[in-house]
């Protein structure tokens, strides 16, 4: 290489560095050693002559001609910096500070000025960072200068000579080195910019088709798993007889009212089976008592009246008393036959008809036990049919419900089942969508102009 290349004048953090030179015909980036420090020289003594002079160089030969090659050196350098002036080439980017978009209207990348700060600021990182410098260094025309010697690391010395500036309040960045040869600086400051957005692009496109590849997987996974819910769906609208949630709650109130219903059948048939067992165990003991019953007097003077031979001695029994009186009234002695005869037929009267009272009440007292047994066994048939019937309707109106207890309990569960499988479904169907249409955005997102841009391409 026929000129000299100065490599920057000061670090990235603005830290003075030594100039790095390369001479014509030397190997690009070498660098003079610096002068060894505390060298001494001899002391004259009395004047030095021609044999002092020549033992001293014989004695310090290694020495002297270190010394001379240094300081023909620092003569050939200052002479070439003041033939060869320094050149700044630069190229600019610009970084947007709202991303650019197709779909959608153009918005804010980053919500706060910090925040874009913060990604300009991570961008300039990345112009200086390895595999943008290492992407520059490999570019055929870098190559084609020759400037770096095997085994050295060209990243790390394009590195020091990079300057970035990049303003606050403006979305431009430069990017620019300083050095003697104007055309290599063109060279290697257009393939840093190249490199950096080349690597920025792929970078970006290579995030939006990561992107894209996990939302369309995660879009398959969840069309899979709504095929699945929406099959389960169907399986429980067919248990439960409609797909409508308000049929279904219906369908619970329907089956609520019915139980509550049948629960209030079942405490009056409780009720109702008490009071048949009371009234079938009085009437048990009216009948087990009909014989003890005593009967009225009128009940039983009643049938002496309607009876023929009670009437019969009645009728006597009253003649016989008329002829008694008028006897009594009439007779001189009282005991005179026709006296006697009358009173003994009287008597004989009174306890035919008090023996007829006697045979009337004792017949009339069977026959009523008889008809009170019998009605009050027949009360107690109808008593033991009724409780009877109680019973099957009690065992009917358990088992019901105990059915539509566990039928409630079953829609209940199925329609909770159901609401919550059509919720997800829902928000699976919402999720997917969104899914799908935001990777549908990003692939057309991806014709979209990139939003890190070259502004001014570097020349002299």
């Amino acid at each position: 290489m026929s000129d000299i290349i100065h490599q920057g004048n000061e670090t990235s953090n603005g830290t003075p560095l030594p100039p790095a030179v390369v001479y014509h015909g030397g190997e690009p980036g070498a660098t003079l050693p610096a002068v060894r420090e505390g060298l001494v020289p001899y002391p004259p003594s009395g004047g030095p002559d021609i044999t002092s002079i020549l033992q001293a160089l014989r004695r310090r030969w290694f020495l002297a001609l270190s010394l001379g090659l240094l300081a023909a050196s620092l003569v050939a350098v200052a002479a070439w910096f003041g033939l060869h002036p320094s050149y700044t080439v630069s190229a600019q980017v610009d970084i947007a500070a709202k991303k650019p978009r197709t779909l959608t209207p153009t918005g804010d990348a980053y919500e706060s000025d910090v925040e874009y700060s913060t990604y300009k600021q991570t961008q300039v990182m990345r112009i200086k960072s390895r595999p943008v410098l290492n992407a520059a260094v490999t570019r055929p025309e870098v190559k084609d200068l020759h400037l770096f010697n095997a085994g050295s690391d060209p990243a790390a010395s394009l590195e020091s000579g990079l300057k970035i500036d990049a303003h606050e309040g403006s979305e431009i960045v430069g990017i620019s080195l300083n050095g003697p040869n104007p055309d290599q600086l063109l060279v290697l400051v257009n393939a840093v910019t190249h490199a950096y957005l080349e690597d920025t692009a792929q970078s970006e496109r290579r995030r939006q088709l990561d992107r894209i590849a996990e939302l369309d997987k995660l879009a398959a996974q969840s069309g899979g798993q709504l095929r699945g819910q929406q099959e389960t769906w169907h399986q429980l609208a067919d248990q439960l007889g409609t797909s409508d949630p308000q049929a279904m709650i219906q369908k619970q109130l329907s089956l609520q009212s019915a139980l509550d219903n049948l629960r209030k059948e079942q405490t009056e048939l409780d009720f109702s089976q008490r009071r048949l067992q009371a009234q079938r165990a009085a009437a048990e003991v009216k009948a087990r008592l009909a014989g003890q019953l005593e009967l009225p007097a009128a009940l039983v003077n009643a049938a002496l009246d309607a009876d023929p031979s009670a009437k019969y001695y009645y009728a006597r029994l009253v003649k016989l008393k008329e002829i008694l009186a008028d006897y009594e009234q009439n007779a001189r002695n009282s005991d005179e036959p026709s006296l006697v005869r009358a009173r003994q037929e009287t008597a004989d009267t009174e306890k035919a008809l008090a023996d007829r009272r006697t045979a009337l009440q004792a017949q009339l007292q069977e026959e009523v036990r008889q008809k009170t047994r019998l009605e009050l066994e027949a009360q107690v048939a109808q008593l033991q049919s009724e409780e009877a019937s109680g019973a099957t309707r009690e065992q009917t109106v358990t088992a019901e419900i105990n059915r539509l207890v566990k039928e409630l309990e079953r829609v209940g569960t199925l329609t909770t089942k159901f609401r919550l499988l059509d919720d997800k479904i829902k928000d699976g169907e919402g999720q997917a969508k969104k899914m799908v249409d935001e990777a549908n955005g990003l692939k057309i997102e991806l014709q979209t102009p990139p939003r890190i841009s070259l502004y001014q391409e570097a020349a002299i």
